[in-house]
């Protein structure tokens, strides 16, 4: 790589710890929309939300990636990964999964976006900034970078190593549960309907 990526390297460094550093003052100084809740309380959530996140986007990119190889070819090797595995890719589950996966990805976006949108800050008094704050374009920057590329791009390169990882299973079955709740049931018409 030349010198242009370094520097767009920094750049993107530089501007994931700014928006983590502004994300971080707008909660513990009680400027986000997060209907009164404590800073405390905010940054539990918050990093709740980003893992969960960060586990239903690199469970869905590992999915698509082993979806392509036999699971018995990592069966001793990663069994918590060939037991994830076989159940996602057994019937419609993959189906399933897409659907309580995107329902939980609404949730958690809505979750980091009412935490991540905050007022002016006064360090910060330029209307430019304060349309990034109060957007929560700021929370947009460190979502995209730290719960979702780098899980994405973590199991598209080593998609049995993520799904080994303790917790993807339940993962699973977090989604199929939202999947049955029958909230998005209409897509399964829809795409009946389509497919006629």
């Amino acid at each position: 790589p030349g010198v242009a990526y370094y520097v767009r390297v920094v750049f993107s460094v530089c501007l994931f710890l700014f928006c983590i550093t502004v994300n971080m003052i707008a909660i513990f100084t009680g400027k986000t929309d997060f209907f009164g809740t404590p800073g405390y309380a905010q940054l539990i959530l918050l990093l709740a939300a980003l893992t969960g996140l960060a586990v239903i986007e690199g469970l869905q990119i590992a999915l698509v990636e082993l979806k392509k190889h036999p699971t018995e070819s990592y069966r001793t090797s990663h069994a918590r990964a060939f037991r994830t595995g076989s159940l996602a890719f057994r019937g419609d589950n993959c189906e399933r999964f897409l659907i309580g996966r995107q329902m939980s990805v609404i949730f958690l976006v809505f979750v980091v976006a009412h935490i991540t949108s905050s007022e002016n800050l006064d360090f910060l008094p330029d209307p430019f900034f304060a349309f990034m704050l109060k957007s929560g374009l700021f929370g947009a920057i460190l979502v995209c970078i730290s719960a979702q590329l780098v899980p994405q791009v973590m199991a598209a390169k080593y998609p049995v190593q993520f799904l080994d990882i303790p917790g993807m299973w339940l993962a699973l079955q977090i989604t199929f549960v939202l999947e049955a709740t029958g909230i998005s049931h209409a897509t399964w018409l829809m795409v009946c309907a389509c497919s006629c």
